[in-house]
């Protein structure tokens, strides 16, 4: 298989990728335009994949300042959707990934003296939830397969 000459050109592509943007350089008023470059990346796709290629979306859920959460792995998730349909691209995986240092460390054993009580944020008064900052640093990437021509 490595031996194997390359198809000649315009070979379809099995992979195309979107690399998430960072919640930091993201704004409200921004976001529709987002979203609308990833349909059209996505729309563009379709066309030149291969069936069986992958169409791979990396996303960043954001929070505004006032704490209003932008969740924006299922939008674009239901934009593709809605736009190409899952007849065409389909939802494979989602794959959640987060930088060294957030991942649960599994192998410390946790004690009676290292217990840290777990705060729920809906036991909280509105003005304390605004003290408390819980940053995103996770980032999901959507994996879509296309199944068949458009």
């Amino acid at each position: 298989m490595i031996r194997k000459a390359a198809l000649p050109y315009p070979a379809p592509l099995t992979v195309r990728v979107v690399t998430h943007i960072p919640h930091h350089f993201l704004t409200p008023d921004s976001i529709p335009l987002y979203r609308e470059n990833v349909v059209q990346i996505a729309q563009d796709s379709v066309n030149k994949l291969a069936v069986g290629g992958m169409f791979i979306v990396g996303t960043q859920d954001y929070r505004d300042d006032e704490g209003k959460l932008w969740p924006i792995s299922m939008l674009i998730m239901e934009d593709v959707n809605r736009h190409i349909g899952e007849k065409i691209l389909k939802l494979k995986e989602m794959v959640v990934t987060v930088p060294e240092g957030y991942a649960k460390d599994r192998s410390k054993p946790i004690s009676f003296d290292t217990y840290e009580p777990e705060v729920c944020l809906l036991d909280i008064d509105e003005a304390q939830k605004h003290e408390i900052d819980v940053p995103i640093v996770h980032a999901i990437y959507l994996v879509f397969m296309k199944m068949g021509p458009p």
